[in-house]
């Protein structure tokens, strides 16, 4: 039970960590946001989160009434207040009857909070979730990180990056080397354990956004404690490797440059301060190329999006619906910084939310092409809500739907070329999606076999 408690709550850190880059996008095509401690919805104050931010560490218990007065309050908000009428087919109604019995019997916090999750993920969806007061303050469920990233390639555990400087690194960890355990246990039982707990606390929209979050929390555990993994080569060889988990690094990047081909190529991640001024800062530099290549893999979203640069002012970029019958349409600003050159949006299935939105806004509108896989199918526009004893509800209130009225959420943006993972091609340390790329635009019509 306690390694399944410290396993929750490593979880919680880590959603919310990807959930907390929610915004509130209206689908004009130009918002930028600042808001402190990188909180990218309405409903919330500066002063406010930097209270929270340097809270003491002890969280005051609610009673029972508080928790059945919270519960409430989360239950009709939901019921009242979430986009879709038909709760993405889950029975609301019903989860009421459920849940209310269950929150009368808690015996502490971490019960009633498991079970608010747990009601919520039974809508489906990628915005809606409860963020724990512990959590929320940031202290000691900071997600960590061992050095290396992996996903599901062809139902194996398989290493896509690994730090130069990390233990796995150093021990001879390539990408494209399997994982085969974990703790002493085989890779497949770590896969249903997490599966398992992400589809019973997590709002699942797709089975990409599955594999992202299953993907990205599968050495999680506290910092500075250790994880033993074993890997096996493409040639068999067999590595066991005790790695220790660190404080994860969450600070923006950025990249820019010109391609030996000429093109600009630009990568960042996530959509938010500083690289709004970044991102026009190394367009300007990059403003005479004829191409331009924007990176949004494994970019799941953030506070602002910028498509101005790259679009006539008055292109029509979507519609958003309201529960209360309301309709939005929005149209694109006038930009002092215009690129008029050709243009391919990179993606993958962990580009979430804003790069959705820009994937499907530069594609829709016929200004440039999108290359990669499937995106994760997570956005919508979400807001938050204050409950007794700090916790905070996140729900999708609106729902955006593109230029051609396809709704992102559950479906996510489908790529005019895909381009898989290649194994080989991950083995020695080619990167196919942007070879790809430039191939498109070197050709006079750039566009896709």
């Amino acid at each position: 039970m306690k390694c399944r408690r410290e396993l929750l709550r490593q979880l919680f850190a880590f959603v919310f960590a990807l959930s907390k880059r929610s915004h509130k996008l209206i689908f004009i095509a130009k918002i930028t946001s600042v808001l402190a401690a990188m909180i990218y919805s309405a409903g919330f104050s500066a002063p406010a989160l930097a209270q929270d931010a340097n809270a003491g560490s002890k969280v005051a218990s609610l009673s029972l009434n508080d928790r059945i007065s919270a519960f409430e309050k989360v239950w009709k908000i939901i019921d009242k207040d979430f986009y879709d009428p038909a709760f993405n087919g889950a029975d609301w109604k019903g989860a009421y009857l459920r849940y209310r019995p269950r929150i009368e019997a808690t015996k502490d916090d971490d019960e009633f909070y498991d079970l608010l999750s747990e009601m919520l993920a039974e809508l489906k969806d990628s915005h809606t979730l409860f963020h724990r007061p512990k959590v929320y303050s940031g202290r000691k469920e900071r997600a960590s990180n061992v050095g290396i990233s992996v996903f599901l390639v062809d139902g194996k555990i398989t290493v896509i990056d690994a730090d130069k400087n990390s233990e796995a690194a150093k021990a001879g960890i390539r990408a494209g080397m399997f994982v085969t355990t974990f703790d002493g246990r085989h890779v497949d039982e770590r896969i249903v354990e997490l599966k398992t707990l992400l589809h019973k606390y997590v709002g699942i929209a797709t089975d990409r956004m599955l594999t992202v979050l299953m993907s990205g929390i599968f050495f999680i555990g506290d910092a500075n404690t250790s994880v033993t993994v074993g890997f096996e080569a493409d040639d068999g060889r067999k590595l066991e490797v005790s790695m220790p988990r660190l404080p994860s690094d969450d600070k923006p990047m950025m990249t820019a440059r010109r391609l030996d081909t000429g093109f600009g190529y630009i990568r960042f991640k996530p959509w938010v301060p500083p690289n709004d001024k970044r991102f026009a800062e190394e367009l300007r530099r990059l403003i005479d190329t004829p191409g331009l290549i924007v990176d949004l893999r494994g970019n799941r979203g953030g506070s602002f999006m910028t498509a101005d640069y790259f679009l006539k002012p008055g292109t029509f970029t979507g519609t958003t619906f309201w529960r209360n019958g309301k309709v939005e349409k929005g149209y694109s600003g006038k930009s002092d910084l215009n690129y008029n050159g050709r243009l391919i949006v990179l993606v993958d299935e962990e580009s979430g939310s804003a790069s959705e939105n820009f994937a499907a806004l530069i594609q829709e509108s016929g200004r440039g092409l999108v290359i990669g896989r499937q995106t994760c199918g997570c956005f919508t526009s979400s807001y938050f809500e204050s409950v007794k004893g700090g916790g905070r509800l996140q729900w999708s209130r609106v729902l955006p739907r593109t230029i051609k009225g396809n709704k992102i959420e559950g479906r996510g943006v489908i790529p005019d070329k895909i381009v898989s993972i290649n194994l080989t091609g991950l083995r020695q340390g080619v990167d196919s999606v942007l070879e790809e790329a430039e191939r498109l635009l070197k050709s006079q019509s750039s566009t896709p076999d």
